[in-house]
């Protein structure tokens, strides 16, 4: 018998081929009878998916879920029925965002007109392939970059390692 019982019993109960299951940290104190422990609250490991190390871990998992994504600042806990790894975003709703295309280079308004042109008109997607190639390529740019200007230290990580720990 563990504390958390409560909480496999409340997911146990939900439908696992249903949506994911958003809780927030009181609605799980609810559930439990008990106030989480600090570490939940300050580190997203707490919430990990490692049933062998994590008491809390096998509550969920034993009724067929998983956590997938832990917010902190909103003290929110994603649940998903385990085998569903398909979808990357939480079902929650989408904040409008606008965008004046004429605050746009030319040359980015073309690409977003020319993205639109490809979905159907649809200016949203547009822009976010244009947002998602953008942030790809730069993340390339900061790895070649690292790579570059890294120092090429003979061994591996281990020799590193121990020679950091001997020189203390």
């Amino acid at each position: 018998m563990s504390k958390y019982d409560p909480l496999q019993h409340n997911l146990r109960a939900r439908s696992r081929s249903g949506p994911d299951i958003e809780l927030s940290f009181g609605e799980i104190e609810k559930i439990l009878g008990f106030k989480l422990p600090p570490s939940a609250r300050e580190h997203s490991a707490w919430w990990a998916n490692e049933r062998g190390t994590h008491v809390q871990a096998r509550a969920w998992m034993d009724a067929g879920w998983k956590v997938w994504r832990v917010s902190r600042s909103t003290g929110k806990v994603y649940f998903r029925p385990r085998g569903q790894e398909h979808r990357t975003q939480p079902r929650t709703a989408k904040a409008p965002v606008e965008l004046d295309l004429e605050l746009l280079s030319a040359r980015a308004a073309r690409m977003v007109s020319d993205y639109a042109n490809e979905n159907g008109g649809d200016i949203a997607a547009a822009i976010s392939r244009a947002v998602e190639e953008a942030a790809t390529a730069r993340r390339s740019q900061l790895i070649d970059s690292i790579r570059a200007n890294a120092p090429i230290v003979p061994g591996d990580s281990t020799d590193m390692i121990r020679a950091d720990r001997d020189a203390r």
